[in-house]
C-alpha cells in the first residue's frame, strides 16, 4: 500500500526521478514536489517530519532498509533545464562573428551590412543617397558638378535650390536631377543679364528683345549716325548703320556739311570754289574780282586781288571790297 502510494505520487509529478527507494524521490530542481509533499533534505517526503519514514506498516522488511537512498539515479539526471542555444550575451555571436558594428549583422559566420546598406571603402553606407560614396562604384559626388547622389547616381541637384546661378534675370528649376535655367526677364546675353530693349554697347543698331533672349536682336530702321553728315540721314538696317538722302553741295562737304558755294559757308582752310572768296565777317562764299566785289586771292582783307582796272580796299568792315582805280 506505501509502495502503491509513492508510485501515484511519483505519477503527478511528471518531472520526478522514478527512484523509489525508501519511499522517497528527488525533489525537483528548485525543490518541486507533488501536491501535499514537502522537499526534505533533497527527497520528496509526506509530511516535513519525514511521516512516510516510520518503518514498515504490517511488520515487514522495512521498504527503506535496502539500498542507499540516492543509488538510484538523480531527479535531474536528465538534459540541463538550461540545456538549448546559446543566450546572446553567452560571449560570442550566435552565428560565430564575433562582436559586428551597429549597423551590421552575422550572417554565415561573417558581419554584413544591414539592407539597405552596402559596403564602400570598408564602412556600410547607403549608397543610394550618400554624396561621398554614391552607387555600385562608390563615386563622389561632393566637388563635382554633380554634388547630389539620387537612387546611386550623382545629379546636378535635387531641389531648385541646389540650382541657383546667382543671376537676377534667370528662374531656377530642378528636373530630374538636372537643373534648367529659364530668363525671366530682360536677356541673358553672354552670361550677363540685360534690360529689355537695352542696346549692345558694341553696336547700337542691336538691342535686347526679351522673346529672343539668349542674343542681340537687330533693331532695324532705329536713327544712328555714321559720323559722316555728308552722306545724309542715317537709319539702321540688318544690324548696321546705313546712310540714306545725301547732302547736295555745289562745292564741297566737310563734317560740317556743305560749304564752298556762294550762299554757302567757307569750307575749312578757308577755301571757295567757282572764283569765289571766303569773307570772314559772315563765314561765307561770295563772288570775288568784279566791281563792287570781294577781293580774290590771298583772304579777305587787302591787299587782295581784283578783276583788271580795279583795285582792292578795304570796305570800313574789314573786308576787301573791288573798287575802280
Amino acid at each position: 500500500m506505501r509502495r502503491a502510494a509513492v508510485v501515484f505520487a511519483a505519477a503527478l509529478l511528471g518531472a520526478c526521478s522514478a527512484d523509489l527507494q525508501d519511499g522517497h524521490f528527488a525533489c525537483g530542481p528548485a525543490g518541486e514536489c507533488p501536491s501535499g509533499w514537502f522537499c526534505v533534505s533533497g527527497r520528496c517526503r509526506s509530511s516535513a517530519g519525514g511521516g512516510m519514514d516510520a518503518g514498515p506498516r504490517d511488520g515487514g522488511a522495512d521498504l527503506d532498509a535496502g539500498a542507499d537512498p540516492d543509488a538510484g539515479p538523480p531527479f535531474d539526471a536528465g538534459p540541463d533545464f538550461d540545456a538549448g542555444p546559446p543566450r546572446p550575451d553567452a560571449g560570442s555571436d550566435a552565428g560565430g562573428c564575433g562582436p559586428c558594428a551597429p549597423n551590421e549583422t552575422c550572417v554565415g559566420g561573417t558581419c554584413q551590412c544591414l539592407p539597405p546598406l552596402t559596403v564602400c571603402t570598408g564602412a556600410c553606407v547607403d549608397a543610394r543617397t550618400d554624396p561621398m560614396r554614391c552607387g555600385v562604384s562608390c563615386a563622389r559626388c561632393v566637388g563635382t558638378a554633380f554634388p547630389s547622389c539620387v537612387s546611386g547616381t550623382c545629379v546636378a541637384c535635387v531641389i531648385a535650390a541646389d540650382c541657383n546661378d546667382g543671376l537676377d534675370c534667370t528662374m531656377e528649376s530642378c528636373t530630374g536631377g538636372s537643373c534648367d535655367h529659364t530668363v525671366s526677364v530682360g536677356c541673358l546675353i553672354a552670361g550677363a543679364c540685360r534690360a529689355d530693349a537695352a542696346p549692345n554697347p558694341d553696336n547700337a543698331c542691336q538691342s535686347c528683345v526679351h522673346s529672343a533672349p539668349m542674343t542681340w536682336t537687330n533693331a532695324d530702321g532705329r536713327p544712328c549716325d555714321d559720323g559722316n553728315v555728308c552722306n545724309g540721314t542715317e537709319a539702321c538696317a540688318g544690324g548696321s548703320c546705313e546712310h540714306f538722302s545725301p547732302l547736295s553741295c555745289g562745292y564741297m562737304c566737310d563734317s560740317s556739311g556743305c560749304c564752298g558755294d556762294a550762299t554757302e559757308r567757307c569750307c575749312a582752310g578757308r577755301t571757295c570754289g567757282g572764283g569765289r572768296a571766303c569773307y570772314v565777317a559772315s563765314d561765307t562764299c561770295r563772288v570775288c574780282g568784279g566791281l563792287g566785289g570781294q577781293c580774290c586771292g590771298s583772304g579777305t582783307r587787302p591787299p587782295g586781288t581784283c578783276n583788271v582796272g580795279l583795285i582792292c580796299v578795304d570796305d570800313g568792315t574789314g573786308n576787301g571790297r573791288c573798287d575802280a582805280m
